[in-house]
Formats: C-alpha cells, sequence, structure tokens
C-alpha cells in the first residue's frame, strides 16, 4: 500500500512538473526566439528583456537583424543577465497585436515582465549602451572635474544636476533635453523622437548639399527657441536615401525643397502644410503657433487626376474625385487603397485588372483603385496595404476574403454579404513602414 501510495505521489509530482514547465525557448546568434507559447514565461522570468517586433519582409529590419546578434553576444561574453529577443509579429500575430505594433521593427524593453518603449540606436554599440544604461545604476556620482570632462566626452546627450533631486521636475527636464533643439532625423535619432511624450512635430526638408540650407536651419533653430517642450523641431537631410519614403509621406518631390510641414502624432498623424514657403523665423513660429493652437486644417494630399482616369477597367480615384466616385448612389464601387511598393499590392494588380475587366460592361459596378500614399482620405483611415472596401449606395463595407477573381465577383454581385474565407496572400503591409515613423 505504501508503495502504491508512494508511486501515485510521484506520478503526480511528474505530471505537475510537466504542466508547469517553461515552453522550450529557441536561440539563433544569441538572440531568444518568442512564441505566443513562450513569450510570457520569457519576459517574466528574465529581468531585463529587449524583444524586437519584427517582419521577415521589412527592409529596415533586415538592416537591423545583424546589429541585434551582435549586441546580443556582446551582452552575453560579458556574462550580462539581460536578454535579446524577437518576435516574428506575422505569425504571432497575437503578440503584434497585443502590444499595438503598428510599425516594424518595433522595439519594447521589458523590466520585471513590464513593457517599456525602447529609446536608443540600432547599431550594436548603441543597442548595448542603452541596455546597460537601463539595467545599471540611475545616476553615476562625478566627484571630480576630470570624471565631469570624461562623462560629457563619452556621452553626446547628458544631464548634470547640482541641486536637491526633485523625481518629478527631473524626470520633466531630461524628458525636454534628451534631444537637441533642432535634431537631425536619422535611425540613431528616430527611437528618442517617437519614443518621447512631445506629439507634435515640425520637420524642415532640406539639402545639405545647397549652400542656401545653412540659413534655412539657422532661421529655423531661431522658431524653435519658443516651443521648447512642445513642439519637436526635426531636419531632414533630402539628399539621403533612406529619406526619399518619408517625402514621399508627406507628398515632397524634389521640386519643394527646402519646405517644411508639421505633423501631430497623436491625432493620426494629421499633417498640417503653410500657407506661405517662407522661411523666415516670423513665418515659421507663427505658422506652427497657430497648428498648437488647432487652428488650422489638416493638409490632406491629393494627386493630380489623370485624363484617362475613368477609361479603363479599374477606374483611378484620387482625392479630389473620390467622393464623388465612391459614395455615387447608384453605384456599386469596389475599391482597392495600394502603396506602389507594397509587395502585396503588386501580387494583387493582374487580378485586380481582370475583375475590373469582368465588369466592363456593368453600368451600376465600379471597380477601382486609389494610391494612399498620394491620396489622403478624412472620412476613414488606412492602416495597411492593400486594403479593399465595398461601397454599394453610399455604405461601406471591408473586405477580408479571398483575393481571387471569383471570390470578389461573388461578393459584389451579393452586394457584400458573400464573403469566402481567405487562403491565399491575406496579409497587409504595415502603413508605418512608408516613412516617418520608422527610418
Amino acid at each position: 500500500l505504501i508503495k502504491l501510495v508512494l508511486f501515485s505521489f510521484l506520478v503526480g509530482f511528474v505530471c505537475a512538473d510537466d504542466r508547469d514547465a517553461i515552453p522550450e525557448v529557441q536561440e539563433e546568434e544569441n538572440v531568444l526566439i518568442l512564441t505566443n507559447d513562450n513569450f510570457d514565461a520569457v519576459v517574466t522570468e528574465n529581468q531585463h528583456v529587449l524583444v524586437e517586433f519584427y517582419a521577415p519582409w521589412c527592409g529596415h529590419c533586415k538592416a537591423l537583424a545583424p546589429e541585434y546578434a551582435k549586441a546580443a553576444t556582446s551582452l552575453k561574453e560579458e556574462g550580462s543577465a539581460v536578454k535579446l529577443a524577437k518576435v516574428d509579429a506575422t505569425v504571432q500575430s497575437e503578440l503584434g497585436s497585443r502590444f499595438k505594433v503598428q510599425g516594424y521593427p518595433t522595439l519594447k524593453f521589458f523590466k520585471g515582465g513590464k513593457a517599456l518603449e525602447y529609446g536608443g540606436g540600432r547599431q550594436a554599440a548603441d543597442i548595448v549602451s542603452w541596455l546597460k544604461k537601463k539595467t545599471g545604476p540611475p545616476t553615476v556620482p562625478l566627484t571630480t572635474a576630470d570624471e565631469a570632462q570624461k562623462f560629457k566626452d563619452d556621452n553626446e546627450v547628458l544631464v548634470v544636476g547640482f541641486f536637491p533631486v526633485n523625481e518629478e521636475a527631473l524626470t520633466k527636464f531630461v524628458k525636454e533635453n534628451q534631444l537637441r533643439l533642432v535634431t537631425e532625423f536619422t535611425s540613431e535619432t528616430a527611437p528618442k523622437i517617437f519614443g518621447g511624450d512631445i506629439q507634435v512635430h515640425n520637420l524642415l526638408f532640406i539639402s545639405k548639399l545647397n549652400v542656401e540650407s545653412d540659413g534655412h536651419l539657422d532661421a529655423f533653430t531661431e522658431a524653435a527657441k519658443s516651443f521648447k517642450g512642445k513642439v519637436l523641431f526635426i531636419y531632414i537631410d533630402t539628399d539621403q536615401e533612406d529619406n526619399k519614403r518619408v517625402m514621399e509621406f508627406f507628398g515632397l518631390a524634389e521640386s519643394d525643397i527646402p519646405s517644411y510641414r508639421i505633423i501631430k502624432m497623436s491625432e493620426n498623424m494629421a499633417k498640417f502644410k503653410p500657407d506661405s514657403p517662407d522661411l523666415t523665423t516670423e513665418a515659421i513660429s507663427a505658422f506652427t503657433s497657430k497648428v498648437v493652437d488647432g487652428k488650422v486644417d489638416r493638409h490632406l494630399m491629393s494627386a493630380e487626376l489623370p485624363e484617362d482616369w475613368n477609361k479603363n477597367p479599374v477606374t483611378v480615384l484620387v482625392g479630389s474625385n473620390f467622393q464623388d466616385v465612391a459614395y455615387d448612389k447608384k453605384k456599386k464601387v469596389f475599391v482597392e487603397f495600394y502603396a506602389p511598393w507594397c509587395g502585396h499590392c503588386k501580387s494583387l494588380a493582374p487580378i485586380w485588372e481582370k475583375l475590373g475587366e469582368k465588369y466592363t460592361d456593368a453600368d451600376d459596378v465600379v471597380v477601382a483603385k486609389m494610391d494612399s500614399t498620394a491620396n489622403e482620405l478624412s472620412l476613414f483611415e488606412i492602416s495597411g496595404f492593400p486594403t479593399l472596401k465595398f461601397f454599394p449606395a453610399q455604405r461601406v463595407i471591408d473586405y477580408d476574403g479571398d483575393r481571387t477573381v471569383d471570390a470578389m465577383a461573388a461578393f459584389i454581385d451579393s452586394n457584400g454579404e458573400k464573403v469566402s474565407e481567405s487562403e491565399g496572400d491575406g496579409e497587409l503591409e504595415e502603413v508605418d513602414e512608408v516613412g516617418y515613423r520608422d527610418i
């Protein structure tokens, strides 16, 4: 009987131990690979974990990968307890939604299981430096002038206090001064720009190769002094290839440079365009004040309407003609919102063309497309590409079904009621990959 009881106890212990076991965690170049099954265990069992949410097709993620692995290896060789991990957010979609991942790569720092925004650069040395600052002593005592000078030489931005510590005031001071008065937009400064509390950004687009740019930057810097702590003043070098997407995001061509735009991040990235190209300190200050005070309407981009916009199987929509066509109460209008660089959109293009051909002779059906990188609408936000929306008699229905001619035709013919489940390429490419938030 005793043996039987002991055997039962051991079996129960083993089963309980199996149930409580942490799911297996694989590694790749010293970077932990996280999934829906093991994520919570890893970020709670380890005090400090930096997690990259990425997409395999994302160019910026591919550029970050070797630097991220190098940082993980460096920390491991030093004997650090800090872990670096990554999540393929296109596969582990629950985690992407849970942590509100909108662009790639998104890095989050988990401290005791709590998610914090990552505010460092994307080179291995920058990642290691940022993590050491976050996991090491919060302050460094400086007892001599030489120590203070060395600390200054080793850090681009630093705060030295000679006053009694007030946590709230000190935190506010650090946040307002972690960036220069006017900051250049680069892959290194982007995390600090987007990780801060200031949600209004004034962006000056200049070519550093242009001899007049120094004068424009001086005027911009002078204007920035009046908005410290309220508006981030940022300049973008349009000669850099990485910044072409940012120009596209704001609807700027080379001929528009120099110019400036304001964006309110907290209002669905609302853009504001000055009425005048004047780049004097007075003009910049006056327009910025109006935007901050809510006295300027957001700017909505619209491309020029092509002459043959309605002459082909697929009708071309731009900002200026969208409402007249899509909300025609006598028509059923099926619209693809796309981006020229989007791989999924390119795959859909020939199928969409065939769908348009199918309804060429139908007077009450319009198959249309709109380039959402060049046209914006106030009616709704486009959060990924391609987005398909159906407008039957002034209503709006989102289409999430299979992207085949037969499936989409059945959807149109049923007035948006018949939807077949997506079996093919049903993924979206995130809007944030366009430019400003993700460089």
